[in-house]
């Protein structure tokens, strides 16, 4: 029987500047981990390029806020197949933001 993995999560929601993402991710480049504890982070995306090069830790994974499910003309958005071309395999879907603001349903979502 293999041994559970924990997984650890963390949205930075809309915050951060770029000397606050340095903090951040030395904060988490110095982290004691146990072997069986994967950690993902969901900076903007404005910072995930930032981050990505910053991190020296192969078992903390960056994700995306947010996608989009097409490609094409949606301002502001950002598709699965765009992230998943450029290595991100995590995205945060189904936020209480985007359900009290903008409807976002179970089914939308799933």
């Amino acid at each position: 029987m293999s041994q559970r993995r924990f997984l650890v999560g963390g949205n930075w929601k809309c915050n951060g500047t770029r000397d606050l993402i340095k903090a951040r991710v030395a904060e988490l480049n110095s982290l004691k981990l146990p072997s069986t504890t994967d950690v993902v982070v969901a900076p903007t995306l404005l910072h995930i390029d930032a981050v990505r090069q910053l991190l020296q830790r192969p078992e903390i994974s960056v994700a995306a806020q947010d996608c989009y499910l097409e490609t094409g003309a949606f301002t502001g958005e950002v598709s699965e197949e765009m992230l998943q071309k450029d290595g991100i395999l995590w995205v945060i879907l189904g936020y209480s933001e985007c359900r009290a603001k903008f409807g976002e349903s179970d089914d939308f979502v799933g």
